[in-house]
């Protein structure tokens, strides 16, 4: 059922939506039309490519917008008409610049050195434009037009022959940029990004000269000639570090972002859905969304953080780019295209640097995809950059994706369609030809928001579901089991965040390299998947992966989980444990099960669902085991953490249900579990009547579950264990060796090689004491010891209870006593005590500090939420800490915190003590001990 009924035309204008998002982009960008084109006729005129006039200086706000000084010495008075849309510039419009451009020449003093007059616009005119090497040819309407302007202002119409065959008649791209930098880049023969950079330091400096030329007189007037543009250039060579910049391009993780480079997709494939990148929009392929924008630029002005979130398929990348490209005239654009590694972060941190932003010279940092694989560190990267004057950050995420880290500090922009948007696109569709199956108004409101979805049923009449259910429904036979399959593994990697290399999947597949090039390319003739390089092949958008694997899943074999994991297998293997994690928590998401099910039975039911992920780690951890090199430590580690991970997300899933209905409308979800979490699994409501709701609440909870952990770790031998802690880091050494706790228990002597392998003997600063503290209580607790014989593994207390305290530079006193058991005070912990330092006494560690009055000091310990890390507890707690984990033998501390003023040295103290407790279970270290302020 072929249309071609457009929406009604209830919007504005093209010129009214031109008008918007340009005042809109500007009031960001902090470049005006009139500053690039002057910046561009400089530039020009210095490279000499081209047919721009040969131009000597520029003098902006001079009796024309920009005045231009060529090089026989005359001036060219230019009048710049920033336009778009439809409407031209009209004769008569054209006429009264004239007569204005003109009037210099009835000044008294006038010495007759103005050459000639240009009209210059981004738009288009009533009659045919000239270019800059001709003049307007005999034209007798604009004559016509120019006598009558004449007459009105008190001249004599008799010069408006003369007048019209000195005027230039000039069409300019909608942005400047690119061609200001191409004109750099012949002129002087720079990098690109010097280029880049230079033309912000020239627009800054002409935008700065013209508001300096306002009210003035021409006498006075100040102009910037091509000799100051070879100084701004050199200057910009000579400050900027290129092979920096070049080693962020070379390794891919971030460029310019060019709008000029262009996409070879047709309309047709673009609105069947692509990852939108800046070539798209330099096309126009794209649909301005003139409200999403307009609330983007909005954003901007108003904050230097924002992101584009929205649920797949709204539309987020193209909203991103089209954003962008209407600042490209004022600041740098910087196209983020990886941040997994801390690498990375530098490298773009650097990469920004370089670029020496300023508030006049502004970087704007551009990343898509936030929350996926590729963007693993962005959180990290951001801080950073903001850190930096004149730095935004514009960024896209899917909602699913969004996680308190990447959208701390961030203005949020709603990427869900408009109704205007929509009725835009429509005509879009309309005009490209497309099979047209829906009216407007349908597609809207099925749709709800979704871009993809509104061109699935515009165009096909159908949901985007629909239409692909069919296509699979096709692929479900033995002869297209290799293709389903092979669809799988592609589209399970993409909701990962990641592209699949066509070499691994005969591997993933069983099938011959021949097999999997016959099946991807017909699964590209069916529009299912792509490839942009024929190597690395994706689906075609974000929403179409979800919806595609889904569908895959609907009746398995396979599962999904069983996908995943096959999936997975064909990834390097430095990226699976973070695959691992990922795919485990889309796992537990798409389960459904009974709603009147118990929390013990969903729990049960998402770890047999993970079992094929978990299966994959053990089968990735035997291979590692079995290799036994140097190289595999950090890999066994993370994989540990995955396994962990399956745990978390297995128990949480299936557990929020029950405490949501029994949370109360006022209160906040989150805060309402973790205090019913800590009841089950701390004790901390025992005996309070005033939480006996909460207490009621975490006593419904199952009891922990561990198997995905106690599984993987089942799988290494104590060799393995002990080459993992030796050949990890600090801190990678500490977290995998409290994975161990309560799970495994170390021979000794591998223990002791633990410790000195980590030369972890008398730290001098606070930050290497408290993780190597940490590192010493969780080989305690592996190593089954007690007593006295933590000294035969980590060396005398007295050694270990000194570095504790000297290494904090506020700390001055400790010592340690044995006192008789039956002194030992009552513990105000509700946990009870397991033993002593030995049957007859207990072990006391006394310590005295000076309060600290700030937070410099960077600690391995973190305050509990909402406390003050400066308070005198606080500090007390932390020393304590430190105390405890270093020495585990010991049952009892007590810290004493001193205040000091400029009367008396000593002001006064304050005494804390702190008991070990048992606790069941693992953890961290500094989660066994309570602590006690009296």
């Amino acid at each position: 059922m072929a249309r071609a009924a457009a929406p009604e035309q209830n919007l504005p204008s093209v010129d009214e939506i031109f008008a918007q998002l340009r005042s809109g982009a500007a009031n960001v960008a902090g470049v005006t039309y009139q500053v690039s084109l002057a910046a561009l006729l400089l530039a020009g005129g210095r490279s000499r490519q081209g047919a721009f006039p040969v131009v000597t200086a520029v003098r902006p706000e001079g009796f024309e917008d920009i005045d231009l000084c060529l090089d026989d010495g005359s001036w060219l008075l230019v009048q710049s008409k920033q336009r778009g849309g439809e409407r031209p510039i009209g004769i008569a419009e054209i006429a009264r610049i004239i007569v204005h451009a003109s009037q210099v020449e009835s000044g008294r003093d006038y010495d007759g050195n103005v050459a000639g007059f240009a009209i210059v616009t981004n738009g288009s005119f009533a009659i045919e434009p000239t270019g800059w090497a001709a003049t307007v040819s005999e034209n007798e309407d604009l004559l016509v037009a120019v006598q009558k302007a004449l007459s009105s202002v008190g001249r004599e119409p008799k010069g408006a022959p003369q007048l019209v065959a000195r005027t230039r008649l000039v069409i300019t791209e909608d942005s400047l940029a690119s061609h200001i930098e191409s004109q750099l880049i012949s002129a002087f023969d720079v990098a690109p990004v010097v280029a880049a950079i230079a033309r912000t330091r020239l627009t800054a400096d002409l935008g700065e000269l013209s508001a300096s030329q306002r009210g003035g007189v021409a006498s006075t007037a100040l102009h910037m000639g091509a000799s100051d543009l070879d100084v701004l250039v050199t200057d910009v060579q000579g400050t900027v570090d290129v092979s920096a910049l070049e080693e962020a391009l070379r390794s891919g993780v971030c460029e310019l972002a060019n709008f000029a480079r262009g996409s070879a997709d047709s309309e047709t494939q673009f609105f069947a859905g692509v990852r939108v990148v800046p070539g798209h929009v330099g096309s126009n392929r794209d649909v301005v969304r003139v409200p999403e924008c307009l609330s983007i630029l909005d954003a901007l002005r108003a904050s230097r953080h924002v992101l584009v979130v929205g649920p797949s398929g709204t539309g987020k990348s193209g909203l991103l780019w089209r954003s962008a490209s209407m600042l490209e005239d004022g600041p740098i654009l910087v196209r983020v295209l990886r941040v997994e590694t801390e690498n990375d972060v530098e490298q773009l941190v650097r990469y920004a640097k370089v670029l020496a932003p300023s508030e006049q010279r502004r970087v704007l940092v551009c990343v898509d995809d936030i929350g996926r694989t590729s963007t693993e560190l962005w959180p990290i990267a951001r801080d950073r950059l903001l850190e930096l004057p004149g730095v935004s950050v514009l960024g896209a995420s899917r909602q699913e994706d969004l996680l308190p880290s990447t959208a701390i500090g961030a203005t949020l922009v709603d990427s869900r369609l408009t109704t205007e948007s929509a009725e835009r696109i429509y005509e879009r569709l309309v005009a490209a030809g497309l099979p047209i199956e829906a009216e407007p108004e349908e597609a809207i409101s099925r749709a709800q928001g979704l871009l993809m979805e509104f061109v699935a049923i515009a165009t096909t009449g159908h949901r985007l579901r629909e239409v692909l259910r069919s296509q699979i429904a096709a692929l479900r036979s033995a002869e297209n089991e290799v293709a389903l399959d092979l669809l799988g593994i592609v589209t399970a990697l993409h909701t990962l965040g990641r592209f699949v290399d066509a070499n691994q999947l005969p591997a993933s597949t069983g099938q011959t390299a021949t097999k999997v090039s016959q099946q991807l390319a017909r699964l590209q003739d069916e529009h299912l998947l792509v490839t942009e390089d024929g190597t690395n092949w994706r689906a075609l958008h974000d929403l179409r992966a979800e919806v595609i694997l889904d569908l895959i899943h609907e009746t398995p074999p396979p599962t999904l989980a069983a996908t995943y994991a096959k999936a997975i297998d064909a990834t390097p293997a430095g990226a699976r444990p973070a695959l691992y994690c990922r795919a485990a928590v889309r796992v537990v998401r798409s389960l459904q099960p009974n709603a009147r099910s118990d929390a013990a039975a969903r729990l049960t039911l998402f770890h047999q669902a993970l079992a094929p992920l978990v299966a994959s780690i053990c089968a990735r951890i035997d291979a590692l085991v079995a290799a036994s090199t140097p190289s595999v430590a950090s890999e066994i580690a993370a994989l540990v953490d995955a396994a962990e991970r399956f745990d978390v997300a297995a128990y949480a899933a299936s557990t929020l249900e029950h405490v949501q209905r029994h949370t109360p409308a006022t209160i906040d979800v989150s805060g309402y579990y973790l205090l019913a979490h800590s009841s089950k699994f701390g004790r901390i409501f025992d005996g309070n009547d005033a939480f006996q709701q909460i207490a009621s609440i975490g006593e419904g909870l199952p009891d922990w579950d561990s198997s995905s952990r106690r599984q993987v770790l089942d799988r290494l031998t104590d060799n393995a264990i002990s080459q993992v802690l030796v050949e990890t880091d600090l801190d990678a050494a500490v977290r995998f060796s409290e994975r161990l706790e309560g799970f495994r228990v170390l021979p000794r002597d591998q223990v002791i090689r633990v410790y000195q392998a980590h030369n972890a003997q008398a730290p001098a600063t606070i930050e290497r004491a408290d993780i190597v503290a940490q590192l010493i209580a969780t080989l305690a607790v592996v190593s089954g010891s007690q007593g006295a014989e933590f000294s035969d593994l980590f060396g005398p207390i007295e050694g270990r209870a000194t570095w504790a305290v000297a290494s904090d530079d506020h700390a001055f006193e400790v010592k340690i006593d044995f006192p008789n058991k039956a002194t030992l005070p009552d513990s105000p912990s509700s946990m009870a005590r397991v033993r002593t330092y030995t049957e007859d006494s207990f072990c006391k560690i006394s310590a005295r500090a000076f309060l600290r009055r700030d937070a410099a000091v960077s600690r391995g310990y973190q305050p509990q939420p909402s406390h003050d890390r400066t308070s005198v507890n606080a500090q007390a707690v932390f020393l304590a800490q430190r105390i405890f984990d270093a020495c585990p033998e010991a049952d009892l501390v007590a810290v004493e915190v001193v205040t000091a003023n400029l009367v008396a040295p000593i002001d006064g103290g304050e005494d804390h003590e702190v008991w070990r407790t048992a606790k069941a279970g693992v953890g961290r270290a500094i989660d066994r001990y309570s602590s006690n302020c009296r």
